[in-house]
């Protein structure tokens, strides 16, 4: 996992389609470093944007941007190694990533950690699969109504 903020407006303001652009160019650099590992079939990469939509996601009703926004970079392989080597690539794309209003080098994060990566190790899917047979939905939600 890679965290990191960004307080440049240009950047918050097309927050979505930078990351989208990010993600594509991550996903190249991959490919060629890693022997053709493919995004979401190899490894997954996933960003939360915390002051923009970072509890919500795409539920999120309001889409007004603040003044600055966390980013996490959430990076899952089936090996740790492979998960942390492209969360460093990631990492450093980030930090770099151009803006089409700017020209030169950039660095578009500030990260609170160095080493820039933090290992979050094993990760698991919650999966609800109890199934129960009633004669009536409500019976597991027994209902007590009382009167003062």
């Amino acid at each position: 996992m890679v965290v990191g903020s960004v307080r440049d407006p240009i950047i918050i303001r097309q927050v979505h389609d930078w990351l989208a652009r990010l993600r594509d160019r991550l996903a190249v650099r991959i490919a060629e470093a890693f022997g053709g590992l493919q995004l979401n079939q190899d490894y997954s990469v996933f960003f939360r944007v915390y002051g923009l939509n970072g509890t919500m996601g795409s539920l999120e009703p309001m889409e007004v941007p603040g003044h600055e926004i966390c980013l996490f970079m959430e990076v899952t392989a089936p090996q740790q190694e492979l998960a942390t080597a492209i969360a460093e690539s990631a990492h450093h794309l980030a930090a770099h990533h151009p803006v089409p209003e700017w020209h030169g080098l950039i660095t578009g994060l500030a990260f609170p950690y160095s080493p820039g990566v933090l290992v979050r190790g094993p990760v698991y899917r919650f999966n609800m699969n109890h199934v129960m047979e009633l004669d009536n939905p409500c019976e597991t939600f027994p209902v007590e109504i009382r009167s003062l």
